[in-house]
C-alpha cells in the first residue's frame, strides 16, 4: 500500500461530488449570444478574437479553483491517513495515545532527599503528560497499581491531569502489576479500528523492586499484551542500588503467659538490609507507654538484638510495640505483638472418686500442678496461671454447680456419667466452652459408650468423647517395660513447648504403665501416640465450631504414669494445653496488609467501632451476629490496608488490638538493574533505552499513521485565497 492508508470517515468522501456544483452553475448561467449587426461590429469582432482565448483561460482557471476548494473541503471532512514517513513532521505530527502506570506499592514510600519515590513518579508522569496536546487529538490513560489496580482516568487529558493532581498516595501493600496489565488489555480491546492504527505508548513509573517485577503473574499478564505490539517503557524513580534500610522485627515476649505485676523479658531484632553499617535507637512501648530505649550498631546485612524488661499492672490485652528512629523506609521502622496478660483461668476439676489418700487421687495432683508456678524447674511463667477447684462427679447433676462459669471443665478418671450431667456438659460444648476428659484405671470404657462417637466416627449430638473406647491396655505388676509417647504434633499449641529438642525428651521419654485404647472420631486430630504396635492415641483433639474437646487416654496419677514425679513435664504441658483450650477461637492478632479483621466476643458488644492506625473510624461490615450462644462476631467493614495497630473499641469492654504488618515481599528492597529488564520479560524496556525507536521492538507491530488534516486545512485556505485573488483580478481587468 502507498503513502495513503485510508480515511477516518470514508463514507464522507461522497461530498467530493459537490465539486461539480461550480461547473453546473457555470453551465446554467451560460447564455446563447444574439447576432446583432451594426456598423462597428467588424472592429469589435477583431478585438474579441484577440481577447477570447485569454478570457476563456481565466474563467476556466477560476472554475477549477472553486471546484478544487470544494473537493479539498470534502477531503478535510473525510480525514485521510498517511504513514508517519509520508509527510514532514512540520505538516502533521502523529497523534499519541499514552498509558501511564504508577507503582503504588509500599516500597514506593522510601525516601531520598526528603521526597518519596511515589512523589517522583507523579512528577515524572506529569512531565510526560505535558508533552501531549489536546488539539492534536492526543489521549492519555492513568492506571495506579496498588493492592488492587485501578483505572483512574481515560476520557481526556484534563481528567488525567486532575487525577494526578488529586489525593494519590502509595499504599502499604504490594503492586498489582498483573491487574494493571489486565486493565490495559481491556482498554486496548475497546479501541476502535482507527485507534488501533496508533500503537499506544505504555509508561511504568516504579522503583524497580525485584520482588514485584519478577512475579509469574506479571509475566503472564505481559504475555497477554504481546499481540497488541506494545512495549512497556520502565522509568526508574529510585536509585539502582539497594537502599540503606533498618527494619525492626516483631517483639518477642520470652514468657509465654505473663501475669499482672510480674516482670517479663522482651527481645527485639533489628535487621540492616543495606550493605553499609548503620546505627539507630530502638524504643519499646507496652500499652502505649515507653518502657525503655537502646542505641544499636548494626553491620551491613547483619542483625542485632535488644532486650528489655516490661511489666503490666493489670490483666487484659496489651500491645507491645518496638519503634526505630525513622530512616529511608518508615514502614518497617515499627512492629508490634499483642499479648494477653490474664488473671488466672478458672478450672473446674471433676473427680471420679475423691480420695483422702492424695497418692490415689489424680485430681489432687492436677490441682497442685495447676496452682504451681513451676519455679526453677520450668522456663515458663513464674506466676500462678490457674485457679483450680475440685468437685465430685455427683455434683455435675446439681444446679448449684454453674458449668458455664469455668474457663475449662476437666473430667478426671470418671467411671461413668449420668444422662443429666452429660446433657449439661454437651450444652457447654455447644455454647463454645472447652471440655477436657482424662481416663485412668477407674474409667469403664463400656460405661462411656453412650457418650462416645459413633461406629462410623461421627460426633453425634449427644457425644462427649472425641473417640470410641476399645478397652484398657495395662502392663501387669512388676512386668518389665513401659509405654512411651513415640510421636507428637509439635506444631499444636498444646505441645509446642516440647518442639524444642531440649525439652522434647521430657515428654517422649516419660514412662506409662497403662492407657485406654481408642479409635478417634472422624475429624479428630491425634496430637500424641504411644509406641505400642497399634500406635494408640495418647492425646486427641476434636475441633468443633467454636471450641475443642480433648481426650487424654492415660492417667495423671502414679497408677498408670510417672507424670506426678516429673513437674518439668506436667507443668509446661498443663500451661500450654489449658491456656490454648480456654480461647481456641481467638482471631489471629497479627496479620499482613489486606487481611479481613473480625472478633468474637462473649456478651453482646455495645457501640462497637473499628479504628485504623491513624485513628480513623472504620464502619462495621454489617450487623453484629450471634454465632453461638452469647458469642458475637464483629467484622471490620474494610480490609486492613495500613501498617500499624488496628483496634476494636466497645463502650463496655477494653479495646482489642491487631497488628498489621508489611507483606514480606515489600520488606525486600532489592532492585533490578534497568539493563536487565528485557531479561525479566521481552516487553520491558528501560525508558532511557527506548527513547529512540527500536527496530526489534517494532517488528510485526502495526504501522503508525498520521492524519493529513492539517495539510487539508492549508490546502482549502490556499485555494479559497487564490480563488478570491484571481476573481478580483479578473473583475478589475474587465471593469
Amino acid at each position: 500500500m502507498g503513502p495513503l492508508q485510508g480515511f477516518v470517515h470514508p463514507g464522507l468522501l461522497g461530498l467530493a461530488a459537490l465539486a461539480v456544483v461550480p461547473l453546473l452553475i457555470h453551465l446554467l448561467r451560460r447564455r446563447k449570444p444574439r447576432t446583432l449587426e451594426w456598423g462597428a461590429m467588424r472592429l469589435v469582432r477583431l478585438a474579441h478574437e484577440r481577447t477570447r482565448r485569454r478570457t476563456n483561460f481565466e474563467n476556466l482557471l477560476l472554475l477549477l479553483l472553486r471546484m478544487a476548494a470544494v473537493a479539498a473541503g470534502a477531503l478535510l471532512i473525510a480525514r485521510p491517513l498517511l504513514r508517519d514517513d509520508a509527510l514532514p513532521g512540520v505538516l502533521d505530527a502523529p497523534r499519541r495515545d499514552v498509558v501511564l502506570l504508577l507503582d503504588a506499592s509500599a516500597s514506593m514510600q522510601q525516601l531520598a532527599g526528603g521526597e518519596s519515590a511515589f512523589s517522583r513518579a507523579l512528577r515524572e508522569a506529569e512531565r510526560e503528560l505535558g508533552t501531549l496536546r489536546d488539539e492534536r487529538g492526543d489521549r492519555a490513560v492513568l492506571i495506579v497499581a496498588g493492592e488492587q489496580a485501578q483505572l483512574l482516568a481515560e476520557r481526556s487529558l484534563g481528567e488525567v491531569r486532575a487525577a494526578l493532581a488529586g489525593d494519590l498516595a502509595a499504599e502499604d501493600g504490594t503492586a498489582d502489576y498483573a491487574g494493571a496489565c489486565a486493565l490495559v488489555g481491556r482498554w486496548l480491546e475497546r479501541r476502535s479500528e482507527l485507534d488501533a492504527r496508533h500503537a499506544p505508548e505504555l509508561h511504568l513509573y516504579t522503583d524497580l523492586q525485584h520482588s514485584g517485577l519478577s512475579t509469574r503473574e506479571f509475566g503472564a499478564a505481559l504475555d497477554a499484551l504481546a499481540p497488541y505490539g506494545v512495549a512497556l517503557q520502565v522509568h526508574s524513580v529510585a536509585g539502582t542500588e539497594r537502599p540503606d534500610d533498618l527494619a525492626v522485627e516483631a517483639p518477642r515476649v520470652l514468657v509465654p503467659h505473663p501475669r499482672p505485676g510480674v516482670p517479663f523479658p522482651v527481645e527485639v531484632d533489628v535487621h540492616n538490609a543495606g550493605a553499609r553499617p548503620a546505627t539507630a535507637r530502638i524504643a519499646l512501648f507496652v500499652g502505649g507507654e515507653k518502657v525503655g530505649s537502646e542505641a544499636l550498631a548494626v553491620d551491613g546485612g547483619a542483625r542485632t538484638r535488644a532486650r528489655f524488661e516490661a511489666r503490666v499492672a493489670a490483666s487484659g490485652e496489651v500491645l507491645v510495640e518496638a519503634r526505630l528512629e525513622g530512616d529511608a523506609y518508615p514502614l518497617d521502622d515499627a512492629s508490634g505483638s499483642v499479648i494477653e496478660v490474664a488473671a488466672p483461668l478458672d478450672v473446674l476439676l471433676v473427680s471420679g472418686e475423691l480420695d483422702a489418700d492424695l497418692e490415689r487421687d489424680p485430681s489432687a495432683y492436677l490441682q497442685a500442678a495447676l496452682g504451681s508456678t513451676g519455679g526453677a524447674e520450668t522456663p515458663l511463667s513464674d506466676a500462678a496461671l490457674f485457679d483450680a477447684r475440685v468437685v465430685g462427679s455427683a455434683e455435675l447433676d446439681s444446679p448449684d454447680v454453674d458449668l458455664a462459669r469455668p474457663d475449662v471443665v476437666w473430667l478426671v478418671d470418671l467411671p461413668s456419667l449420668s444422662a443429666n450431667a452429660a446433657a449439661r456438659l454437651r450444652a457447654r460444648l455447644d455454647a463454645g466452652a472447652p471440655l477436657v476428659i482424662s481416663l485412668g484405671p477407674r474409667s469403664e470404657p463400656s460405661a462411656w459408650a453412650a457418650w462416645s462417637c459413633a461406629e462410623d466416627g461421627a460426633f453425634g449430638p449427644q457425644a462427649l468423647l472425641p473417640a470410641r473406647l476399645d478397652g484398657r491396655r495395662e502392663l501387669a505388676d512388676r512386668a518389665p517395660g513401659y509405654f512411651r509417647a513415640a510421636t507428637i504434633d509439635a506444631e499444636h499449641p498444646a505441645l509446642s513447648f516440647f518442639a524444642d529438642e531440649r525439652w522434647r525428651p521430657l515428654f517422649c521419654e516419660l514412662p506409662y504403665r497403662g492407657f485406654v485404647a481408642s479409635t478417634p472420631a472422624r475429624d479428630a486430630r491425634v496430637l500424641a501416640r504411644f509406641d505400642d504396635p497399634s500406635a494408640s492415641p495418647l492425646l486427641v483433639e476434636l475441633p468443633l465450631a467454636r471450641t475443642s474437646v480433648y481426650l487424654w487416654t492415660s492417667s495423671f496419677d502414679r497408677a498408670w504414669s510417672r507424670l506426678p514425679d516429673s513437674p518439668r513435664t506436667l507443668i509446661p504441658l498443663l500451661q500450654e494445653w489449658l491456656l490454648g483450650a480456654a480461647d481456641p477461637t481467638r482471631a489471629p492478632r497479627r496479620a499482613v496488609v489486606g487481611a479481613t479483621l473480625f472478633a468474637e466476643l462473649r456478651g453482646f458488644p455495645r457501640e462497637p467501632s473499628w479504628r485504623a492506625p491513624d485513628d480513623r473510624t472504620v464502619p462495621l461490615a454489617g450487623p453484629v451476629q450471634e454465632v453461638a450462644a452469647n458469642l458475637w462476631r464483629v467484622e471490620c467493614g474494610e480490609r486492613a490496608r495500613r501498617v500499624g495497630a488496628w483496634r476494636l473499641v466497645c463502650a463496655d469492654a477494653p479495646p482489642r488490638h491487631w497488628w498489621i504488618e508489611l507483606p514480606q515481599v515489600e520488606r525486600d528492597l532489592a532492585r533490578i538493574d534497568a539493563r536487565d529488564l528485557p531479561l525479566v520479560h521481552p516487553l520491558l524496556r528501560a525508558a532511557v533505552e527506548t527513547a529512540a525507536p527500536d527496530a526489534d521492538a517494532t517488528d510485526g507491530a502495526p504501522a503508525r499513521h498520521a492524519e493529513w488534516w492539517r495539510l487539508c486545512v492549508w490546502l482549502v485556505l490556499a485555494l479559497l485565497v487564490a480563488e478570491s485573488l484571481w476573481a478580483a483580478r479578473i473583475g478589475s481587468r474587465r471593469s
